[in-house]
C-alpha cells in the first residue's frame, strides 16, 4: 500500500467528518465468544440533578405500618416491598407493582465529593481526585472494566444519549488516559440504530456488499490513523484517544466480516426534531434500541444518559424552568417540578423493566439475566429530616438515590427496601451517614463477574475514592467502609 500523505491532525479530523471516527464502535455488532459464554448483561439509567428523599423513599408511617425495619447484618436494615401497602413511594407508583419482586430500593449511600452536575459519579466511585499526582492510575469506570475482564473486551458498552443542549453527546462511561477519566461518547438514536441495525432487513447480497464497504473504509483508514499518530504535535491526551480509535479499529476490520444471526431491529428512529414536544417520542426510541441491542446480542452493556432539561415546559411536562433549573430552585414549586420530572424518567425506567422482563431467555427473562443500575449525580436534596417543606439544595451526593433491578442470573437479590444508614448523624443535609457508595459499584462488579483484582489499583482495597475531595465534611471514621472487596450486605445473594 502506499504510504499516506502527512496530514495534520486538524485536516484529517475535518476531512473524515467524523463518520469513520464512530467506526470503533461497531466492534459491538458481532457476537461474540465471551458473549456467548455469559449471560449476564449490565444497565445503568442516569438521572440527573438531583432528588427529594420524600419523593422517591417510602413514608417512614408506611415502614412503621407494616412492621418496621429488620436488621439484616451489620449497618442494613431492611424490609420486603411486598409488605408496603400502596405505592411504593409517590415515584416508584402503582406501574411499579409487578416488578415488586424483581427491584430494591437502596438508601444511604453516601459519596464523600462534591458530586455537582457532571457524570463522574454513579459508575466511576466517588470522583477524579484519587491520585492527583498521576491520575493516569485511576480504575475506569464499571462499565469499562466489566467490558474489559467479563467480556474480554470484546463487548464494547453501548452509551445512548438524549441531550438538551447542542451537539454533546454524553455518558457516564470513562477510560482512562494520560491525564485521568476520558469520556466515551454517547449516540443518539439515528446513528446508534444505523451503527447497529441497519441492513438487518436487506437482502442479504445487499447487506454483504454494505459489510464490504466499510471494511474497505477501515482498511483504507488505518494507516492515516497511525501517520496522524506520529506527529509531534499531537498531545499525550489525544494520542490515546487516537490508539483506543486505532485498537477498535483493527478489531472492527477483523471481525466485520462475521455474519449477524437472525434479529428483530427495533422501529426506525422517526428523524425527530429536538423539541419539547418530541422529547418522550425521542427517549423512548433509545429505550427500544437499547433493549433491542441486547436481545439481539450486540453488546451486553448499555448506558443511557438521557437528560431534557430545558425542553422540559410547564405545559408539557409540569416542570418549570427546566429541570436543572428547578433543582437550583426553592419553595413547593420547585419541588413539585423535580418530582414531575422525575415521573417522567421513571416511565423511562418502566418501559426498561417492560421490555427487558417481556423477553424470555433460556435462563427467564433479560431482566433476571440483568443487573439494571437507576442512579443519580446528586444526593437528596430534602433536608435533615426529610420531610415535605424541609429544604437543604446543594450539590453534595449524600442518601443517593439508587433502585436496582434484575437478579443478574441469581447474583442479587431483589424485592427490598435496604437502608445502609451507621450510627454517625450530621448537623445538616441528610440526618444518617451512610455507608459508602463504593460499595454499590464493587457490588454491581461482583454481580458481573468481576475480581477484586479487575478493579482495584497495584492491589489496593477499593474502588474510586474514598477520601472525599471538598471540605472533609464528614471524617471517614463515621462512614461505613466495610469490606472493599465484598458487595454491599443485603443485596448479594
Amino acid at each position: 500500500m502506499k504510504k499516506p500523505r502527512r496530514i495534520g491532525r486538524r485536516s484529517f479530523l475535518l476531512g473524515l467528518g467524523g463518520s469513520v471516527l464512530a467506526i470503533p464502535t461497531l466492534a459491538s455488532l458481532s457476537t461474540t465468544r465471551a458473549q456467548e459464554s455469559s449471560t449476564r448483561k449490565f444497565i445503568s439509567y442516569k438521572i440527573p440533578n438531583g432528588h427529594f428523599g420524600q419523593q422517591w423513599y417510602p413514608a417512614d408511617a408506611a415502614v412503621e405500618a407494616a412492621g418496621g425495619f429488620q436488621r439484616l447484618g451489620e449497618n442494613v436494615i431492611g424490609l420486603p416491598l411486598r409488605q408496603l401497602s400502596g405505592d411504593v413511594s409517590t415515584l416508584l407508583h402503582a406501574g411499579f407493582d409487578p416488578f415488586r419482586e424483581k427491584i430494591s430500593v437502596l438508601r444511604h449511600l453516601d459519596r464523600l465529593n462534591h458530586a455537582n452536575h457532571n457524570a463522574y459519579t454513579g459508575l466511576l466511585g466517588w470522583g477524579k481526585d484519587r491520585f492527583p499526582d498521576d491520575p493516569s492510575r485511576m480504575a475506569p469506570s464499571i462499565d469499562q472494566i466489566m467490558a474489559e475482564h467479563v467480556f474480554l473486551g470484546e463487548s464494547i458498552p453501548l452509551n445512548l444519549t438524549f441531550f438538551s443542549y447542542g451537539s454533546r453527546k454524553p455518558s457516564c462511561s470513562f477510560t482512562i488516559g494520560p491525564s485521568g477519566p476520558v469520556p466515551v461518547p454517547g449516540l443518539g438514536a439515528e446513528e446508534a440504530f444505523q451503527l447497529l441495525f441497519a441492513g438487518t432487513s436487506l437482502e442479504p447480497s445487499v447487506a454483504e456488499r454494505r459489510r464490504e464497504h466499510t471494511r474497505n473504509v477501515v482498511d483504507y483508514v488505518l494507516p492515516h490513523y497511525q501517520d496522524v499518530r506520529s506527529n509531534p504535535r499531537l498531545s499525550a491526551d489525544d494520542r490515546y484517544k487516537l490508539d483506543q480509535h486505532i485498537e477498535h479499529m483493527h478489531s472492527v476490520s477483523a471481525r466485520l466480516g462475521m455474519r449477524r444471526g437472525a434479529c428483530t431491529p427495533p422501529p426506525m428512529p422517526e428523524g425527530l426534531e429536538r423539541s419539547s414536544e418530541n422529547v418522550t417520542a425521542m427517549s423512548r426510541e433509545l429505550i427500544d434500541i437499547g433493549i433491542a441491542a441486547l436481545r439481539c446480542g450486540l453488546t451486553s452493556i448499555v448506558n443511557f444518559y438521557i437528560d431534557p432539561d430545558v425542553l422540559f415546559t410547564q405545559d408539557l411536562h409540569g416542570v418549570a424552568g427546566g429541570h436543572h433549573g428547578a433543582s437550583h430552585g426553592a419553595g413547593d414549586a420547585a419541588v413539585q417540578s423535580i418530582q414531575n420530572a422525575h415521573l417522567w424518567h421513571m416511565e423511562n425506567v418502566l418501559d426498561l423493566l417492560h421490555g427487558l422482563d417481556g423477553t424470555a431467555t433460556d435462563t427467564g427473562t433479560l431482566l433476571d439475566d440483568s443487573a439494571l443500575l437507576v442512579h443519580n449525580e446528586i444526593g437528596n436534596q430534602a433536608g435533615r429530616d426529610n420531610t415535605p417543606g424541609s429544604y437543604d439544595l446543594n450539590h453534595m451526593c449524600y442518601d443517593a438515590q439508587v433502585l436496582v433491578a434484575g437478579s443478574c442470573g441469581g447474583r442479587l437479590q431483589q424485592g427490598q427496601y435496604l437502608d445502609f444508614r451507621s450510627g454517625f448523624e450530621r448537623g445538616r443535609w441528610t440526618r444518617h451517614v451512610g455507608t459508602a457508595y463504593n460499595r454499590l459499584d464493587i457490588s454491581m462488579m461482583i454481580a458481573m463477574g468481576c475480581e477484586p483484582h479487575h478493579w482495584e489499583v497495584e492491589g489496593e482495597p477499593g474502588f474510586g475514592d474514598l477520601r472525599g475531595d471538598k471540605w472533609g465534611r464528614t471524617p471517614l471514621d463515621e462512614v461505613v467502609i466495610g469490606d472493599l472487596r465484598a458487595g454491599l450486605p443485603g443485596l448479594m445473594a
